[in-house]
């Protein structure tokens, strides 16, 4: 049976790894970056199958060189995705939606030294994210993935022409929901 998700309300954390990457003109030398994520989940039914799931997570993205592994480009953004989720059976649900993220940092990484380069990329992305989540009770896994559709590269140096480049994420999260009512 599919349940009924009709006035559920629950609230609670999310975590996990991602696999990021960076994808454009002249990327040929990127190669995945293993970072994390965290943040606040929510349940909230709307209809007997659909549920709104907003996510709020503190996100790291980036990508890491494949000819020099101690090179990497860290990125952390706090994303907001409202989700739609479609209940497949009681405890597996397709969910999907926009994501709208915010750059907080960006890190350039070569061994031990570190440089800010915060100003050289765009403090926005936006894209699509698609998920597949299973759950019994209060506890859950997601398989997330996010297509980045903003263009990463807006505010290189004046004057050169500067390759578009986006976001792409694979994510594993675990999830807790509880009613804070109850």
């Amino acid at each position: 049976s599919q349940g009924n998700a009709e006035g559920l309300f629950r609230v609670g954390l999310i975590g996990g790894v991602n696999r990021s990457n960076i994808e454009g003109a002249a990327t040929i030398d990127n190669d995945y970056l293993y970072t994390f994520h965290a943040g606040a989940i929510a349940d909230i039914g709307i209809a007997p199958i659909f549920l709104i799931q907003p996510q709020l997570l503190y996100n790291m993205k980036g990508v890491q060189s494949t000819l020099h592994s101690e090179a990497k480009l860290n990125m952390a953004y706090a994303e907001l995705r409202p989700m739609f989720k479609l209940l497949l059976t009681k405890s597996l649900s397709v969910a999907a939606g926009p994501y709208f993220g915010l750059l907080m940092s960006a890190k350039a990484k070569y061994g031990s030294e570190s440089a800010d380069v915060k100003d050289s990329f765009s403090p926005f992305d936006f894209g699509l994210n698609g998920a597949v989540e299973y759950q019994i009770k209060n506890i859950g896994i997601a398989a997330q993935y996010s297509i980045g559709l903003a263009d990463i590269n807006t505010n290189g140096p004046t004057g050169n022409a500067q390759p578009s480049r986006t976001h792409n994420l694979a994510q594993i999260s675990l999830f807790y929901l509880f009613n804070p009512k109850s």
